[in-house]
């Protein structure tokens, strides 16, 4: 059975249909490969994570267990790992640096990483979203993290 161990929410901007999740001790030269419409591209020490609408605010929570976590009804966009070389990862906003505070991870090593996203409107209007403010709940995303044996 696993634990939640740490879980925090925030608030990121979406620039160019991304954000990136990130070792604390990552730098540009390590930037991850774009990804390929929801498939985030990923890095050694970093996701980028594709959004489906370009430049908005959404909510991230992010969850860390220390070990694989419980099935969710959050609906599934990838299942992949990140290694941390610091033992806490960021939020950065692609074009404006780390969004909000470090996040806790335990300790340096490898890391699962399953990423959620919950829409506020039919997959279908994708295309057709208005945005109604930068903070708009169109999106919300789960991030959940546990230490890879």
């Amino acid at each position: 059975m696993s634990n939640l161990i740490f879980a925090t929410l925030r608030y990121v901007t979406v620039d160019y249909s991304q954000f990136v999740l990130s070792d604390f001790a990552w730098d540009d030269r390590e930037k991850p490969p774009m990804g390929d419409d929801e498939a985030p591209g990923v890095g050694e020490h970093s996701v980028r994570i594709m959004s489906l609408i370009q430049d908005h605010d959404v909510d991230v929570n992010v969850e860390v267990w220390d070990a694989e976590p419980p099935a969710s009804n959050v609906r599934l966009v990838a299942d992949t790992a990140l290694t941390s070389r610091s033992g806490i990862v960021v939020l950065d906003q692609l074009m404006g640096g780390p969004a909000g505070l470090p996040i806790p991870l335990g300790a340096p090593g490898r890391y699962g990483l399953r990423i959620r996203r919950s829409l506020g409107f039919p997959l279908e209007d994708r295309g057709q979203v208005k945005l109604s403010g930068r903070h708009d709940g169109l999106e919300t995303y789960l991030l959940q993290l546990w230490p890879q044996l």
